[in-house]
């Protein structure tokens, strides 16, 4: 029996862990877990803490670049899984492309 959830999930909402339970979709997406919940190495918990102050600084910045912080945030995942083990599933949730699109309109500035 494993001591993790099932599924977690891997996302980088502003001023989180980084981390949550997945659930079904809807409007509730899960719960977040902290880092000592799931016993992180401090190697791991610092590697999350860096990726999330990252966006929390930035993220919101022209010029913030999603591929690299996808990138990372993948990585994060699969060093996630390899410490749960098999039993629990874990995914990245990529930054919703309907949010690039309006991150990208917001910066495009159409003149007459």
């Amino acid at each position: 029996m494993s001591l993790y959830p099932k599924k977690l999930e891997v996302r980088g909402d502003y001023f989180s862990s980084g981390i949550w339970t997945r659930t079904a979709a809807g409007f509730v997406r899960g719960t977040m877990v902290s880092h000592s919940d799931l016993a992180l190495p401090e190697e791991l918990a610092s590697k999350f803490t860096e990726w999330l102050r990252r966006h929390d600084l930035h993220g919101r910045k022209p010029g913030f670049n999603v591929i690299t912080f996808d990138a990372m945030g993948t990585a994060l995942a699969r060093d996630l899984q390899d410490l749960v083990g098999p039993v629990t599933k874990v995914r990245y949730a990529a930054i919703q492309p309907s949010s690039i699109l309006r991150w990208i309109g917001a910066r495009i500035r159409f003149r007459e």
